[in-house]
């Protein structure tokens, strides 16, 4: 009984295995062409922010850590530099009796590791320009 069911498993697999051989062609095919868009990876100093385009929109509950993540293609994953970060602007002011002086600052600043995807929900990925730049 048993060897007849195997038989019968090994016919239909035999008679199959075109398709088979096929599908997995197609679906290595579809994985080597999608990589770049399904495998990230986070380098060190790094965190994601995932986009979900289907369901629900910019993940705000999880941030995603350094390492390599696999996501849909049709994501698309945020990455941003969570280390600390300096940007100089030098300006002119007047006194108040009308010399110039010259100023150099210095901004040090960090995104919050645990708010990165509320802030790239609400400010977005350039937040640097619209946030810290004078």
């Amino acid at each position: 009984m048993i060897k007849k069911f195997l038989k019968k498993i090994s016919n239909w697999l035999k008679s199959k295995l075109p398709y088979f051989i096929v599908t997995l062609l197609i679906l290595l095919l579809i994985l080597v062409f999608f990589y770049k868009r399904i495998v990230i990876t986070i380098q060190s100093g790094e965190a994601g922010v995932l986009y979900m385009r289907f369901f629900g929109g910019t993940v705000t509950d999880y941030v995603y850590p350094e390492g390599v993540n696999i996501i849909a293609p049709w994501d698309h994953m945020y990455i941003y530099n969570v280390r600390i970060q300096t940007k100089f602007h030098d300006f002119e002011v007047l006194t108040n009796r009308g010399l110039p002086i010259q100023l150099s600052l210095a901004i040090r600043f960090h995104p919050a590791y645990e708010m990165l995807s509320v802030l790239h929900q609400q400010v977005g990925p350039d937040y640097i320009l619209s946030l810290i730049h004078i």
